[in-house]
């Protein structure tokens, strides 16, 4: 099973440890905390993180700062704007990421012709 590692960008304390609470009650997500975007571009440059919420409570330059870095350095990153029904949005995203998410896998076989015993993967 994989693990979801979910970054929660906020100002307020205390909202942000409830989340962190109903977040780690899944057993296949992991959630942190950051207070500030600083803190947030830190620990998003450290760890490798699948969505990354930012809280209503984040200023307009915040949030457009975030949602630029972190899309930019992880295009698959899920970025959710609003704390509201949280859990269900988060699910929702996930679920979306893997029906978009296509594998390509082929065979080459045009040196096996040439009688070159060569494999490539």
């Amino acid at each position: 099973m994989n693990t979801t590692n979910i970054l929660l960008v906020g100002n307020n304390e205390e909202q942000s440890n409830n989340w962190i609470k109903l977040l780690n009650d899944r057993n296949e997500w992991k959630a942190e905390h950051a207070l500030t975007d600083e803190e947030a571009i830190e620990k998003f440059h450290q760890y490798h993180f699948d969505v990354v919420v930012l809280g209503n409570d984040l200023s307009a330059d915040a949030v457009k700062k975030l949602n630029k870095l972190c899309t930019f350095q992880h295009e698959d990153v899920i970025v959710i704007n609003n704390t509201a029904d949280l859990a269900e949005k988060i699910s929702e995203a996930l679920k979306a990421q893997k029906r978009n998410n296509t594998t390509f896998s082929f065979v080459d076989d045009a040196l096996k012709s040439a009688g070159l015993n060569i494999n490539i993967q």
